[in-house]
């Protein structure tokens, strides 16, 4: 089985991924082009300086025994023979320069090559590499393990150097001192072989020998087949391990070598496509200049670059071929070979638009280069991704289509491409996260599986796909999904453990869950992950951002003022770096409206708004800031008991589900919303619509256990106001389903528990009285100071000194009801109480507390 240079592409990221990169065998081959001779062109040369020498050589039998003929000179004409090709030669080739470029990219862990040239160590400076270099002529072959990659060994030694091996004899004596170093390197990597043709030393019998089929072995040459070989040792050699060693033919290293760099977007280097940037980044590493003669000619000089730096140099490189190849007509009569690098041009000038955030003009020329080349996989691919990412920037649905038909366009052409199955399993989770469409979401895991069972360890795909199973469990609320999504997310961390974006991503599902399940201990493990990113990526807005909506959910929940705290510092430190991120204002806002729940500091929500109105300004149609900034007016409406502030919310709730009309939360924060206002106004048509909202989100989400415990306390307040049994009996239902997803949800237990009472008075009926007291006593060992509503429920049965003991209880543990003077006082369950002197007491110390507040 053969490849082609896209398929090796694929295998070289494959092996860097696993952590195994390739090691590189190189040849002559991979120095013809820097004028440095084949065996056979040294043959010829020793032929016409040295006839004498050579004169009992059999011209015919021997022509290709590069040994034979080295034998025949003194150590002095060997050095003769090669110091113009070897040490006077300065030039390098295309050949060196991207090999260098695969090894700075970590495709390429080590080189072993049997020339004496320099040419890969020049090609490795120029591009500011500086890899380890020895010489296996004269080390100590045996200390291998102490090799520090990424590495060039020179396995016969260098031209520089005081021993080359070039005869038989030598070769052979030498080779048997490598065999533990070459049966490591084979058993432990990869290997590729180029510009070798196994037939001029004595290396390739311990090739065979102690390669074990323990890695892949890539074989290249120039003949188009292996059956066409001249060496019918390496014949026997690939056909008899077939299956895991592939020749490719038709190779020659300059061409070939560039397109695999190509392919693994590591080429051109930056050398070539921004020099300023490059001798900038270079100049670096120079300490600063030490005279203060006003010459810092470092700092001059630096300063010019950075400069010229910004100017957008290989846009130029490749608009210049565009230009000249504008249409189909333009390439006729041009070879693939012409065709491909011209498509690659368009690909490169195509990414860099999109590097530049100018999506519709890469699409542009993509949809111009497709016209020239309709089956170019490379731009297809990548055009594929483009429109992905824009189409999740716009929630276009049209562009995520579109991205969909070129995907399968890729899949066409490349069916076991892991990377671009996984792209589009990437897309499609995304149009299904803003759709929070299931099916779409089952369709990427399909997608993802697939992937997976191809390259069980791409590590981006397989955390790709925990975060799609996280963002559907989120939206259903699903805990074996999330434990699905973790252990994708611990697979990929098996194979890159430092990888920033894994790490964030599976702090922010661990905080998700934390979150559903009111659980302290996961959202601890989230932090961990939070900050394990942070250590590897400590400017990275979107990990800041996460870890402190996570800080701010679990502040939150234990209603923690030094968390807020904690949380408003990381949203702060994100915005330092990237201001205009509307995520993370819009998630500051919603942390600053939520400790108002608090500390009652109504000055906080304008707060909140104002970092709203700065994210709206920014992206406009931006549903979910506008659905949190809906929460946070209707939050700020139910203190102040302000109907023009519910309007305000609602409006924001409208515009945004002009944008996600189905999307469940803002939905059922709409009812919520709708709701309060119901009961301030006593009215019933109000109450009808919040149920509509209920009903339609849940239609989305069924077992949304927040949504029906809201619907459930909704059609409570409506049963309360009309004295209706059956209505009572219908939030029942809401609060048992949510309590089957969610059993232990403190808040659905307290809520149905103060239905069951409500009802218990309506209807004199202790055996209901006894199932809310049952459903107080859950919530309490969950929350054991949550003691509030059996305070109420003690009132209400008229044992007021249990009371007492359970109202102050829940006071000294900031347990109390949110604006906890008014409801206190307003509670009608608490009238058994209301003269007592402690329960007067209690009223003036909320009504001081919130005096304080108020004039703060």
């Amino acid at each position: 089985m053969s490849f082609n240079v896209q398929e090796v592409a694929q295998l070289l990221k494959q092996a860097k991924e696993n952590k195994k990169p390739y090691v590189f065998f190189t040849g002559a081959g991979c120095s013809v082009k820097a004028d440095v001779p084949s065996a056979t062109g040294l043959i010829q040369e020793i032929c016409e300086k040295f006839p004498i020498q050579v004169k009992n050589l059999d011209p015919e039998k021997d022509k290709y025994n590069y040994g034979k003929y080295m034998s025949a000179l003194d150590k002095d004409e060997c050095r003769r023979l090669l110091k113009p090709h070897i040490i006077d030669n300065k030039k390098i080739n295309w050949a060196h320069i991207a090999l260098a470029c695969l090894m700075q990219g970590g495709y390429i862990q080590r080189v072993l090559t049997f020339n004496f040239d320099s040419i890969l160590s020049r090609a490795c400076n120029l591009l500011g590499l500086h890899p380890s270099i020895y010489d296996f002529a004269t080390a100590n072959p045996h200390l291998y393990h102490l090799i520090n990659d990424p590495s060039i060994v020179h396995l016969h030694g260098q031209g520089t150097g005081f021993v080359q091996l070039n005869t038989g004899e030598e070769t052979e004596k030498h080779t048997a001192k490598l065999g533990e170093f070459i049966a490591a390197t084979l058993n432990s990597n990869p290997s590729l072989f180029i510009g070798y043709s196994g037939n001029a030393d004595a290396f390739f019998p311990l090739l065979e020998e102690k390669y074990s089929e323990q890695h892949r072995l890539i074989w290249t040459g120039t003949r188009e087949t292996s059956d066409d070989l001249e060496a019918e040792s390496v014949k026997n050699f690939l056909k008899k391990n077939k299956n895991i060693t592939h020749y490719i033919g038709k190779v020659f290293a300059d061409d070939f070598l560039i397109q695999l760099a190509k392919e693994l977007e590591c080429f051109p280097p930056e050398l070539f496509s921004n020099p300023y940037r490059f001798l900038d980044q270079q100049l670096k590493n120079i300490q600063s200049y030490p005279l203060g003669d006003g010459l810092d000619i470092l700092a001059n000089l630096t300063g010019y670059l950075k400069e010229q730096a910004e100017k957008p140099l290989n846009k130029s490189l490749y608009t210049a071929v565009i230009h000249k190849y504008p249409n189909k007509e333009s390439t006729e009569g041009l070879t693939e070979k012409a065709i491909n690098d011209i498509m690659w041009a368009y690909d490169q000038q195509a990414r860099y638009l999109k590097s530049q955030e100018k999506f519709e003009e890469s699409h542009r020329i993509y949809d111009q280069a497709l016209e020239i080349s309709a089956r170019h996989y490379g731009c297809i691919h990548n055009y594929a991704l483009s429109l992905a990412v824009y189409a999740n920037i716009k929630s276009d649905q049209s562009l995520f289509k579109k991205a969909f038909n070129l995907n399968e366009k890729a899949f066409q052409l490349q069916p076991n491409n892991a990377d671009n199955i996984g792209n589009y399993a990437l897309a499609l989770s995304n149009l299904a996260q803003i759709n929070q469409d299931e099916s779409l979401f089952e369709k990427a895991f399909v997608q993802y599986e697939n992937a997976l069972k191809i390259q069980p360890e791409h590590a981006n795909n397989l955390g790709n796909y925990g975060s799609a199973l996280s963002n559907l469990a989120k939206i259903k609320q699903d805990e074996s999904l999330f434990e699905k999504a973790f252990v994708q997310y611990e697979n990929a961390l098996k194979i890159q453990p430092n990888d920033a974006d894994h790490l964030g991503n599976y702090g922010s599902a661990l905080s998700d869950l934390a979150k559903i399940k009111q659980d302290e201990s996961l959202f601890e493990k989230a932090f961990v992950q939070y900050e394990s990113a942070l250590k590897i990526q400590p400017n990275d807005a979107d990990h800041l951002g996460n870890y402190g909506s996570a800080l701010s959910d679990l502040a939150k929940i234990k209603q923690d003022e030094s968390l807020f705290e904690k949380a408003f510092v990381q949203y702060e430190n994100a915005l330092k770096i990237q201001p205009e991120h509307t995520d993370n204002i819009g998630n500051y806002a919603l942390a600053l409206s939520n400790l108002t729940q608090i500390n009652q500091d109504e000055s906080l929500f304008e707060k909140a708004f104002v970092q709203y109105e700065n994210a709206l300004k920014i992206q406009p149609e931006h549903a979910n800031n506008l659905g949190n900034y809906g929460s946070a007016l209707s939050n700020l409406a139910q203190i102040s008991q302000d109907e023009s502030l519910f309007e305000k919310a609602f409006a924001q709730y409208e515009n945004a589900l002009k944008i996600q009309p189905e999307h469940a939360n803002h939905l059922g924060n709409y009812g919520n919303a709708l709701s309060e206002l119901a009961k301030i106004k006593q009215d019933e048509s109000l109450f009808e619509k919040a149920f509509v909202k209920y009903e339609n989100a849940l239609k989305i989400q069924p077992e949304h256990a927040n949504h029906l415990g809201n619907y459930g306390n909704a059609l409570s307040e409506l049963a309360k106001i009309k004295q209706d049994e059956s209505l009572f009996e219908k939030a029942f239902v809401q609060y048992q389903n949510a309590l089957k997803i969610q059993p232990d949800n403190v808040n659905t237990l307290n809520n149905y528990g103060s239905a069951l009472v409500s009802l218990a008075q309506l209807k004199s009926d202790e055996n209901l009285f006894d199932k809310a007291f049952k459903q107080f006593q859950m919530a309490l060992k969950i929350q054991p100071n949550d003691t509030y509503n059996l305070a109420c429920y003690y009132s209400i049965k008229n044992n007021l000194e249990l009371s007492k003991e359970n109202l102050l209880n829940a006071e000294k543990h900031d347990c109390l009801p949110l604006n906890p003077f008014k409801h206190l006082s307003d509670d009608k369950d608490l009238n058994n109480v209301r003269n007592e002197q402690w329960f007067i007491d209690l009223l003036e110390r909320l009504k001081e507390q919130k005096q304080m507040v108020e004039t703060a």
